[in-house]
């Protein structure tokens, strides 16, 4: 939520913001497959919630002001989360989207109408590297979208390299010389 502070400041400061509180819309699967993940992170940005607002919220242009984050279930489902980004964005007039926090089809299914939108989207914690590619693919469209976790096969190639240089340094051993890598095979 610190991360999502910062770009309030740089994306809402000089803006004609006139509401006294900056409103996130965040969109996860809080129920379904992944809903164990995404409702831990509900919690956490939860208490974030409670500790920036404790200080009076976030300071915009001198002004400090509370944040409210308005959550919506995607179920994992590309359509539920593509439905969840438009009733937030024109429903509920939410200045940032984060979604989704963990599918990657319901990232790829939002991230146009939230770019059409002109609208700041942190994709969370997807690792598809789709998103990524789309992002390249126009950047002048997709210049608000942020992908904060690293792609899936940088994920590998982070696990090798690591295992690499520890067999290396002998800070482990693996006398059969064979090590698993073992992930799981879903939408994340």
């Amino acid at each position: 939520l610190t991360l999502v502070a910062c770009l309030f400041v740089t994306v809402l400061s000089g803006s004609a913001q006139t509401r006294d509180e900056i409103v996130i819309g965040a969109i996860g699967p809080f129920s379904g497959p992944g809903s164990a993940n995404g409702i831990d992170l509900r919690q956490g940005l939860e208490v974030a919630l409670q500790e920036i607002n404790a200080e009076g919220g976030i300071e915009i242009d001198g002004k400090k002001r509370k944040v409210v984050v308005l959550f919506e279930d995607s179920q994992a489902r590309p359509e539920v989360g593509l439905s969840a980004a438009q009733k937030l964005i024109l429903r509920d007039k939410v200045d940032i989207v984060i979604g989704d926090m963990f599918s990657s089809s319901v990232a790829l299914a939002i991230m146009d109408f939230v770019a059409d939108s002109n609208k700041v989207m942190l994709t969370g914690n997807p690792v598809s590297q789709e998103i990524a590619k789309k992002i390249a693919s126009d950047l002048k469209r997709y210049g608000n979208v942020w992908k904060f976790m690293f792609n899936a096969d940088a994920f590998a190639t982070s696990t090798y390299e690591t295992i690499s240089y520890l067999l290396a340094q002998k800070a482990i051993s693996a006398p059969n010389k064979t090590i698993a890598h073992i992930s799981e095979e879903t939408d994340y």
